[in-house]
């Protein structure tokens, strides 16, 4: 089984081989040295620190702030079809070091920010999720993407741009999924693509902490 699932990868990468999402260049870790440079030059890893204020995670590390390439990139993932990004993106994370050594080893768990099914369907798939996915398969976590849901079919924070109206829409959005239980006593990193106001991400951390997680932190790609 494993000899022939061997060489169907070897077909498909003929047939399909692996690129850079942001320049579609052949590169079989799907991130080329000339877009890392590019986005080196952007990035600024921060670990922000929330134990002392009124919200319900500890913790929010993002590589880069909301603008210029990134920004452009991320846009194109979640509103023009190009799934196939997320291998580039979490590729970006695993190359660095702060996110490696000093964030997601502090974890137990990964879950990613949930979409309405609604949203799921008429966009094809879930953006943070994909992303989520990869980096637990590769960093060795434990990965779950039903321990809270989505239950409220809101309107699009991205189309709010005050921060209260972003609060209030997003308010109560979320629900208990089927693995709850999971996460009591665990350290549970949450992913979402872009950290605007933090409503969104707030909102999820305070279902896991009412359900017994014992510490949770945000990763982002970007801050706004």
């Amino acid at each position: 089984m494993n000899y022939i699932s061997k060489i169907f990868n070897i077909i498909l990468n003929l047939i399909f081989p692996p690129v850079c999402g942001f320049c579609n260049k052949i590169n079989n870790e799907f991130l080329c040295e000339k877009c890392e440079q590019k986005f080196e030059q952007e990035k600024s890893t921060t670990i922000d620190n929330y134990q002392n204020a009124p919200v319900f995670f500890d913790e929010h590390l993002y590589l880069f702030k909301y603008k210029k390439d990134i920004r452009e990139s991320i846009i194109k993932y979640k509103f023009d079809e190009k799934s196939y990004l997320y291998k580039s993106f979490s590729e970006l994370f695993i190359r660095d070091k702060q996110f490696t050594n000093q964030f997601i080893s502090n974890y137990d768990i990964i879950i990613p920010v949930p979409i309405h099914k609604k949203r799921f369907k008429s966009r094809g798939y879930n953006q943070s999720e994909l992303i989520a996915k990869d980096i637990a398969k590769r960093c060795k976590k434990t990965y779950f993407n039903n321990v809270i849901i989505k239950n409220n079919n809101v309107v699009a924070q991205s189309s709010l741009d005050d921060k209260l109206d972003r609060i209030r829409n997003i308010k109560n959005a979320f629900d208990v999924g089927i693995n709850i239980d999971i996460i009591k006593g665990k350290r549970v990193a949450v992913f979402d693509d872009v950290f605007t106001t933090g409503a969104t991400v707030n909102e999820c951390a305070k279902v896991l902490k009412q359900r017994g997680a014992s510490f949770v932190g945000i990763f982002t790609i970007a801050k706004a």
